[in-house]
């Protein structure tokens, strides 16, 4: 039986902890890729399907066997426990066994800690475990007592075991086994496909402009309107990133006069913000702003961009855009009723194209009171 005396502790180190380090960078490198990619996938089935219950098989089975090595040899470690040595072929078969055993772990942690099923908390609850696991097999592993080892030989291991067991297995079992492990792996290749691709039909980005209210809480109320061009409004522009990644904004700032026919017929460059935010997290950003633009019919616009921005940015090209009117959008209205109306239609057109108006304040009541923020 080989055992690692003293002197070789810094290699012992090494072989428990190289795993932990090539599964974080294996699942490091699938959250940079693109989601549903062949690549991101296979990294991720790589990663999850092998290196943690790699790592669990040298906490349970911490000895490398060589050959020559007595398969129904252990050595103790000084609590008792018999631990039989592995080779190279049966700790990786251990490990595809241990690692499916570990995937409820996964699912039940992620949900004890409320994260989404997304990726990277999987990738957080993984690389967790993992490293646990390797600081336990590090420690067992180096006090194994080398000085005195405990030999029972007439114990057989459990592959061992397995093996003589196997020998005199009909074919027809043999192969009902095969059938069973096809199917645990295809179950498992299904959760993990199910983790690495985003869920269809959930992919949006949501975006508001609210002021901040008397508590210091940010409110879809308060608006300014009537600015001088010169005049600031202080407002806070929200992102939220639901689109399954890591997305790149670039928010385009724009004051613009809308000609009665809803034709933009001039405009001004006011301000750009970017930012990256992770799938689930959200950005505010306070700011002041200006319309810089005299006259009737002025209303600053907030283009939203996943990336970079095309040349000439409108609303019609945006990926999401916020509208607020700044200064006297409908002069031509004879009544207070009148500009509620047409408002409310403004409304109940974005919300039957399916935009987001759950932030929308209706509840101005003049036809000088800013109307509410338009979102698309």
């Amino acid at each position: 039986m080989t055992t690692h005396p003293p002197s070789r502790r810094v290699d012992d180190v090494v072989d428990i902890v190289w795993p932990v380090l090539v599964l974080s960078g294996l699942l490091a490198a699938a959250t940079m890729l693109a989601g549903g990619s062949a690549a991101r996938l296979l990294l991720t089935l790589l990663a999850v399907l092998l290196f943690p219950g790699y790592v669990l098989s040298l906490f349970v089975f911490p000895l490398a066997k060589t050959p020559g090595d007595d398969p129904t040899e252990r050595v103790g470690d000084g609590s008792g426990l018999g631990l039989a040595a592995l080779g190279t072929t049966e700790r990786w078969a251990v490990a595809l066994g241990f690692s499916i055993c570990l995937m409820p772990l996964y699912g039940l942690l992620i949900t004890l800690a409320e994260l989404p099923f997304a990726l990277r908390s999987v990738m957080g609850v993984v690389v967790g475990v993992v490293t646990v696991l390797t600081v336990l097999a590090l420690v067992r592993r180096l006090r194994l007592r080398v000085d005195a080892p405990v030999l029972l030989p007439g114990r057989p291991t459990p592959l061992a075991s397995l093996r003589a067991a196997t020998a005199s297995r009909s074919t027809g079992r043999v192969v009902s086994n095969a059938v069973i492990v096809v199917t645990l792996l295809a179950a498992v290749s299904a959760l993990a496909v199910g983790i690495t691709l985003p869920p269809a039909g959930s992919q949006y980005t949501t975006a508001s402009l609210l002021t901040v209210g008397e508590n210091g809480s940010l409110v879809a109320a308060g608006y300014p309107h009537d600015l001088a061009p010169e005049e600031t409004a202080e407002l806070v522009l929200v992102l939220s990133n639901n689109e399954g990644t890591a997305t790149d904004y670039t928010v385009v700032v724009q004051s613009q006069r809308v000609a009665l026919d809803g034709t933009v017929t001039e405009t001004r460059y006011l301000d750009e913000f970017s930012t990256q935010l992770r799938n689930g997290e959200t950005w505010e950003r306070p700011h002041e702003v200006a319309p810089l633009l005299d006259g009737d019919r002025v209303r600053l616009a907030y283009l939203v961009y996943r990336g970079s921005p095309p040349a000439d940015p409108t609303v019609e090209n945006a990926y999401r855009s916020l509208t607020l009117w700044v200064r006297e959008p409908m002069p031509g209205a004879t009544s207070e009723t009148e500009a509620a109306a047409v408002v409310a239609v403004d409304v109940q057109h974005d919300v039957a194209g399916g935009f987001d108006a759950a932030r929308v304040e209706t509840g101005w009541t003049s036809a000088t009171t800013l109307p509410p923020v338009v979102v698309r």
